[in-house]
């Protein structure tokens, strides 16, 4: 219909779970929380509302993209050797009524209508809330249950 949209795969914990309108910069419903974007320094900066206070996500400003512009972001966050993501345990994803969130072996449920239920998990555990609530396939990984006992024994 002619409009642009702001569509976000990949922010993480708190991702828009619906297209935003370019245009607006009216508080925007989404399954989940309310988003907004905001014209900040010639940029977009997205925000969400969370429990009731607005809270800056992320800035872009929507520039073209060419691949050259991603490959040092991907390399720090697959291989350089402080990178959280090569040196921990990260999964999110959203379902109708809550957002999961894995860091190590610390699990956070968030509920749509409000609170936030934390929990450390074991290894058995570990494996159990991988498969189920983040619904990744698991097998064939080999030395993966050695990797979350160790996950596990070292908390986050």
């Amino acid at each position: 219909e002619g409009e642009s949209y702001l569509v976000d795969v990949g922010f993480g914990d708190n991702v828009a779970t619906s297209p935003l309108m370019l245009k607006s910069r009216d508080e925007q419903a989404t399954p989940h929380e309310p988003f907004r974007l905001v014209e900040e320094d010639h940029r977009l900066v997205v925000e969400a509302k969370i429990a009731g206070e607005w809270t800056s996500l992320y800035a872009t400003d929507l520039a073209e993209s060419i691949p050259a512009d991603f490959e040092m972001g991907n390399w720090f966050t697959s291989a350089h050797p402080e990178s959280i993501f090569v040196n921990g345990l990260l999964a999110a994803r959203a379902e109708p009524d809550r957002r999961y969130a894995l860091f190590n072996n610390a699990l956070s449920t968030h509920k749509l209508n409000g609170g936030t239920e934390k929990r450390k998990l074991d290894a058995r555990e570990l494996r159990d809330a991988l498969g189920d609530l983040f619904k990744i396939r698991l097998k064939g990984l080999d030395g993966l249950d050695a990797a979350l006992g160790r996950l596990a024994a070292n908390g986050s």
